[in-house]
């Protein structure tokens, strides 16, 4: 597709390996044992990506330094970083210098002792570098408000840092965050008290500090606070699951300690303008000291929302996704009180499948709290579709022209019946607000029995076979002076491939808009939808028809799963915001096709054994889009005979992983359905991209590319 923009460098941010003191070290929880090896298979991994740097956020090994263990802990970490291959910049975790000041807490606070002592095996707790026009400052957060020598030390030496730094792009590293959710949050086991944090806050101010990254916490969390991005990361070696609160489900193995997909490390491309963070889940793979690993197949990377310029594919966030919790007392880091923290993984997945266009409810307008994370957002480059049923009324539509910045379009949905009663008011909407107005309608429950259809079920958009009566509403408004657009519903028996292609041609015949609502479920409130593969293979036509759209965007309904209620289905991630096979697919797809002009060779999605296919074209370029119901073996592409010629290089990209393999393929001169077929033939489990032509913008994988 079209290539992509090349940073000026990148570099990696793990944080919290917890390294043990012996390979076979068994502490009170079985994940915790896995620390060196997953500690390894990051490293190596790590040295295949190649970063020009790795920082590592702290808690470098598990022993504290009041153990005897401490020494061989970190001998062991030294033992494994000399196998990393780019520059290792290290922060003072708590377990490596001691805790932060705290009256309750049974282990040692930090200490001159314990600083000297990390310093013989570390080096400095404090300093900065620099790359290129970045500067990088490290910080020891647990000094802070210690009020030891060293505390005062490099307060000042943080600040002249800090003002020798002025007019390059400043990052700051620590372990303790500032603060997990929120500036104003209380004290706990996982901040920087006052009065250190204010300090710390504001230097981020007047220094115009461009991102923070901290550690501790071991998960993921994010704000925004002024212009700095503050990152907190996740762990290599286990997660704190005291914040499986945040889900309403099962908290996973060893009571969400060892929820594996929530474990990695960050990869950050610096561009000239900005930066993007990359979250690499690791799932808990390990490597034992004995194993080389072979040679890994090159991935498809991710696409944060700032590097995409498609809005074209969206989700609808049904349920809560800035919603602050409140984290009970659990009788280990936190006793005397409950800790308040936003749930982001929702964020983490949006960004990792690149998905700029998020539907809201205008509830989440009006909430001063969700408006301020509308913002941050906004400043990522996600976009809003607002909805509300029935014209806004005057408060309402006070507040979304006080606020229009961040509705990038307003979902209006009313009875057909009274779309004439309203149009005068949507009108002065329009003309007040002045950004795009879609209208959908709802179903009514007369015309639920009229249709024959169960009075519990609410439906909303229009269909395909009402095309000849929205062309003539269309008829009657003058184009966008009133509406600019009709949302259409693809109900989940009809193919998004298809239904996405004929909207968008009938949006351009009159004139108009179209969003698509793909519905993940059917008419049948007990019918559930938890088949995995089939509801990949549904997103993987929805993400395609939308890519090859041009007057059309698509909304897919069940960002996360509907696992109770009515209508059961599976989304894009799970109840604890992992990501489905879905949301997987969806990433690859958003990642290899975005940003090019895509059009479709096959009207169609044709049936093969095992299977369903649709092709693609762009320019010259050829993509094949499989979809197994099962299993599609020994498949063979038909190939347009302008295009194909002997000796045609291609690739196999596996839309569940990333990980593309290249095809080389031979024009045969058997023909099937009059097309040139191709060899080797193409199996898959899982949907599959076959690109054929040469990829723009990327290097080529050796043809023997393969993953451990």
């Amino acid at each position: 597709m079209g290539a992509r923009r090349v940073p000026n460098f990148t570099f990696a941010v793990i944080a919290d390996t917890h390294v043990n003191q012996r390979e076979d070290h068994r502490p009170s929880y079985p994940s915790s044992a896995l620390a060196n090896a997953r500690a390894r298979y990051v490293i190596d991994d790590l040295n295949r990506l190649a970063p020009a740097f790795v920082i590592h956020l702290g808690d470098i090994v598990h022993p504290l330094p009041a153990q005897s263990a401490y020494v061989e802990a970190a001998k062991r970490f030294l033992e494994l970083a000399n196998g990393l291959n780019p520059d290792l910049y290290l922060v003072a975790g708590n377990h490596d210098v001691g805790e932060k000041p705290l009256e309750w807490c049974p282990v040692p606070g930090v200490t001159d002792a314990y600083l000297r002592l990390y310093e013989h095996h570390f080096g400095r707790h404090y300093y900065s570098f620099d790359h290129g026009d970045c500067h990088f400052s490290i910080l020891n957060a647990q000094v802070l408000n210690s009020e030891l020598a060293c505390e005062a030390a490099q307060r000042v030496w943080l600040e002249d840092d800090l003002v020798a730094a002025r007019g390059k792009r400043i990052f700051l590293c620590t372990h303790y965050p500032p603060y997990v959710s929120s500036p104003d949050e209380s004290s706990s086991y996982d901040n920087i008290d006052e009065p250190a944090r204010s300090w710390l806050l504001d230097l981020l101010i007047r220094y115009k500090v461009e991102a923070l990254f901290a550690g501790h916490v071991h998960n993921f969390f994010y704000d925004r606070y002024a212009g700095t991005d503050c990152y907190v990361l996740p762990s290599t070696a286990n997660v704190r699951h005291e914040y499986s609160e945040f889900f309403r489900a099962s908290p996973g193995p060893e009571h969400g300690r060892n929820d594996r997909a929530k474990l990695g490390y960050f990869i950050v491309r610096v561009y000239h303008d900005e930066h993007v963070v990359e979250m690499v889940r690791t799932y808990g793979q390990t490597l034992s000291p004995s194993h080389v690993r072979r040679r890994v197949a090159h991935r498809v990377p991710a696409m944060h929302p700032r590097e995409a310029g498609s809005t074209s594919i969206g989700v609808d966030l049904r349920h809560s996704w800035a919603e602050t919790m409140e984290i009970p007392p659990s009788g280990a880091s936190d006793e005397f009180g409950r800790k308040r923290a936003r749930n982001d993984y929702p964020l983490l997945a949006l960004w990792e499948m690149g998905i700029r266009r998020l539907r809201v409810p205008a509830q989440d307008l009006v909430c001063p709290k969700i408006r301020q994370r509308m913002d941050i957002l906004r400043k990522n480059r996600h976009v809003f579709t607002v909805y509300v049923y029935g014209v806004p009324d005057d408060e309402l539509t006070q507040i979304m022209v006080e606020h229009r910045q961040f509705v990038d379009a307003c979902e209006v949905i009313v009875p057909w019946a009274n779309v004439g009663s309203v149009l005068e008011r949507l009108k002065q909407l329009k003309l007040a607000a002045r950004f795009p107005i879609y209208l959908s309608c709802v179903r009514t429950a007369d015309a639920a029995r009229f249709e024959g259809s169960k009075s519990l079920i609410v439906s909303h958009g229009f269909t395909l076979n009402e095309c000849d009566r929205l062309r003539a509403f269309w008829a009657t408004v003058r184009h966008g002076a009133i509406v600019d657009g009709f949302v259409f519903r693809v109900d989940r028996d009809a193919s998004p491939w298809s239904q996405i292609r004929i909207a968008d041609e009938v949006a351009a015949q009159m004139g108009a808009l179209a969003m698509i609502y793909l519905r993940t479920s059917s008419e049948r409130p007990t019918e559930k939808f938890t088949n995995d593969l089939a509801n990949a293979n549904r997103v993987a036509e929805a993400v395609t028809g939308g890519l090859m759209a041009t007057r059309t965007h698509v909304i897919i309904d069940a960002f996360l799963d509907m696992d109770r209620g009515h209508f059961v289905r599976h989304g894009l991630i799970d109840r604890r915001c992992n990501p489905r096979l879905a949301g997987r697919v969806a990433k690859h797809l958003l990642a290899t096709l975005e940003g090019g002009a895509l059009c479709h060779e096959s009207d169609e999605m044709h049936t093969v054994e095992g299977g369903r296919i649709g092709a693609i074209a762009h320019g010259t370029q050829r993509f094949y889009l499989l979809l197994p119901e099962d299993h599609i073996t020994n498949l063979r592409l038909p190939i347009d005979p302008n295009t194909s010629n002997n000796g045609m290089q291609g690739q196999k990209i596996d839309l569940s992983t990333g990980i593309v393999q290249t095809l080389r393929w031979h024009a045969r001169s058997s023909t099937r359905g009059g097309l040139p077929i191709t060899t080797p033939s193409v199996s898959c489990k899982v949907p599959t991209l076959i690109t054929l032509g040469p990829v723009e913008g990327r290097d080529d994988p050796p043809p023997d590319s393969l993953e451990q």
